[in-house]
């Protein structure tokens, strides 16, 4: 019992340091989008959401490969950084907020630039961990 305890002591821990890291690259990312591109589009939401399905999928076709990624590794990347970096909730708010202010075309292309470049960045991930592996 003591091995499962520990376990999950450390898997929480894992996930609470990626969390807080992944929360912070976030907020930075949002500064730094403003600053470089304004705020008349949800550009953060959309760059962390393009990288991290990059980078999920990447780390995902990594452990699929039996590449030496620990279960602690996964938690504090994919759980932790990776859950509070990207941000589907911010997606619809932006989303929607865009549709109520009558800016419709932001609003449409927001839902297509942020599916399609999530899913370009995921293929792209699985390629680059392939050629790694």
């Amino acid at each position: 019992m003591k091995g499962k305890k520990r376990f999950f002591m450390s898997a929480i821990l894992f996930v609470a340091i990626g969390g807080a890291l992944g929360a912070l690259a976030r907020y930075g990312v949002s500064i730094g989008a403003a600053k470089l591109f304004g705020d008349g589009f949800p550009y953060a939401t959309l760059i962390v959401n393009a990288i991290g399905a990059f980078t999920a999928l990447f780390l995902l076709t990594l452990i699929a490969q039996k590449t030496a990624l620990t279960p602690q590794l996964k938690l504090f990347a994919i759980v932790g950084f990776l859950g509070a970096f990207t941000t589907f909730s911010a997606f619809a708010y932006e989303t929607i907020a865009l549709a109520q202010n009558g800016a419709w075309i932001k609003a449409i292309a927001n839902v297509l630039l942020n599916n399609f470049l999530a899913l370009l960045c995921g293929v792209f991930g699985i390629f680059a961990a392939r050629a790694i592996v």
